[in-house]
């Protein structure tokens, strides 16, 4: 799952267990939903990176005069 804004983005990583253990606990989920069922993997921002094979590459881009 991915969240976007103008100059980064956030890429989270979904808990099936970690939800239904919320659930299954008969703990109120409000309308934030179940905040423990998401893991952040990568915060990208002003950089070129890509995701391959289960890991982040990042290429920082330089300016050369």
């Amino acid at each position: 799952m991915a969240i976007t804004s103008d100059d980064s983005f956030y890429i989270l990583r979904f808990d099936r267990d970690a939800y239904n253990e919320k659930v299954e606990s008969v703990a109120e989920i409000t309308d934030e939903g179940v905040e423990e069922a998401f893991d952040m993997v990568a915060d990208v921002q002003d950089r070129f990176t890509f995701f391959v094979l289960h890991r982040f590459h990042t290429i920082n881009l330089i300016d050369i005069a």
